[in-house]
């Protein structure tokens, strides 16, 4: 009889391995007073913005990734214009 392997979930993993997980270049996640404060803009301001979100429980994050691309898409003015 052979045994068989447990299969391992992420929630096994030490908080140290899934934090470098979600601080990885394409995953780093933002709460919403820290994405305020990337994006340089009030509490009241973000929800206007309709951006991407992740919900977890009650709470709502942000990928930086998601935050970045909305700044270059809304770029304007410039010797182009």
């Amino acid at each position: 009889m052979s045994k068989s392997i447990p299969k391992k979930s992420i929630l096994d993993e030490p908080d140290s391995v899934i934090e470098g997980l979600l601080k990885g270049d394409d995953l780093v996640v933002l709460t919403k007073s820290e994405a305020c404060r990337y994006l340089k803009c009030g509490m009241s301001t973000l929800p206007k913005l309709d951006l991407p979100v992740i919900r977890v429980g009650r709470s709502v994050k942000y990928l930086k990734k998601d935050l970045q691309e909305f700044l270059l898409n809304n770029r304007k003015g410039g010797s182009n214009e």
